[in-house]
């Protein structure tokens, strides 16, 4: 998978609502690939934390599995 397809399926997950898989999209691209989609990316799950469509506990239960298995 290239880091557009990370990225773009990372966004149309998020547009969708599919937040765990957004997060873990968005792990990939930001570990894998480049800083700046961690930014982009990053920006979209603030604004789903702020709006209240996205709960931190879910976002820690997605996130912190998801970096240790990009990261391995």
């Amino acid at each position: 998978m290239c880091c557009v397809d990370a990225v773009l399926h990372a966004v149309a997950d998020w547009l969708r609502g599919h937040f765990g898989r957004f997060i873990w999209l968005s792990a990939c691209a930001a570990i894998v690939f480049r800083a700046e989609t961690a930014m982009l990316l990053g920006i979209f799950a603030l604004q789903s934390l702020v709006r209240r469509n996205l709960a931190f506990s879910r976002v820690l239960k997605h996130a912190v599995p998801s970096t240790l298995v990009w990261l391995g």
